[in-house]
């Protein structure tokens, strides 16, 4: 019985079951905005785009999905890669309370002073210690924003992000593009000088932030990384069979190259992995233990483990 918020992930298995009953949350979609602390209450049936829609009147924004259709739940618990990651940190972070009902039944309230450490585990540990049916999330001021191709100086200057896409049409072939969100006041950033001297990027650098205390493992790394997507799109089942495997492929020959050149990134974002990946296992033997611990504390009948399908599950994550 798999629980669905926005439903934004597309490979099978992922919080749908083909033979079974979903719990479709999509209707708890309200968001509600205090101008006093800041703060919008968020229902974990939300797409970011009714939530961008209900704070824009207030001036304000939050460090949400860069794509409007993406949901609040699987978004915000799987970490929260966001066009304000530099400058405020993941959408995770941001995450004030977790109202959650577990599998008991009971209703409790996750933050820095009750349940803090499943306030902490459910940032970043996806399903595995209950249903969040509300996330009361800290906002930032709306700026102007500009889209180009971006390059610069990106771990000093934190108001800019940059997306590049890569991709192969059957008549344009390969086409590259980069789409930039900055939040500064100035519509034309000092970063932003040097463009037309310095050539294209190909994906998106992520600085590890100051605001912590969640369990996905990137301080671990020693250097800056690149957090690296792919994607494909096809017309038929069969062909996305085939597509699934070439990915595969080049994802195993890209990380054989990087750990031929002395790089060894392990780290894997749960909010773009697919379902063979195990981005769990890369969040470094420490808190791997400690969602263990975690998901037995809060679900000691392993009901999110073995009767909710979907996601990852850190009870198949073995420790080493």
């Amino acid at each position: 019985m798999p629980i669905r918020g926005g439903g934004h992930m597309t490979w099978a298995g992922d919080s749908n079951i083909g033979e079974g009953v979903t719990i479709d949350i999509s209707l708890v979609n309200q968001v509600e905005y205090s101008s006093e602390t800041k703060v919008a209450s968020i229902g974990a049936g939300a797409l970011w785009r009714d939530v961008y829609s209900a704070l824009e009147p207030f001036g304000t924004t939050a460090p949400g999905g860069r794509t409007s259709t993406v949901g609040v739940a699987g978004f915000l618990t799987g970490g929260g890669n966001n066009f304000l990651s530099a400058d405020v940190g993941l959408g995770c972070d941001n995450v004030v309370n977790f109202e959650v009902v577990l599998a008991s039944g009971e209703t409790v309230n996750a933050n820095r002073e009750t349940h803090s450490d499943l306030h902490k585990a459910l940032k970043g540990g996806s399903s595995n210690f209950g249903i969040v049916t509300f996330y009361p999330l800290n906002t930032t001021e709306q700026h102007i924003a500009a889209y180009v191709k971006w390059v610069g100086n990106i771990p000093n200057y934190t108001k800019g992000s940059a997306v590049t896409f890569c991709a192969y049409t059957p008549t344009a072939g390969t086409v590259v593009s980069a789409a930039l969100h900055d939040t500064s006041d100035s519509e034309w950033a000092p970063a932003y000088k040097d463009f037309q001297t310095i050539g294209p990027q190909i994906a998106n650098t992520l600085r590890h932030d100051k605001r912590g205390g969640n369990v996905i493992g990137t301080e671990r790394e020693a250097e800056d990384a690149i957090l690296f997507q792919m994607q494909h799109m096809v017309r038929s089942a069969s062909a996305e069979k085939e597509a699934r495997k070439q990915l595969v492929a080049m994802r195993q020959e890209m990380k054989d190259f990087y750990i031929s050149e002395g790089v060894n990134v392990e780290w894997e974002y749960l909010g773009y992995a697919d379902g063979l990946q195990d981005p769990l296992s890369t969040y470094g033997q420490e808190n791997i233990q400690f969602l263990k611990e975690v998901a037995t504390k809060y679900d000691p009948h392993q009901v999110f483990q073995k009767r909710v399908p979907g996601r990852f599950k850190i009870s198949k994550v073995d420790l080493i």
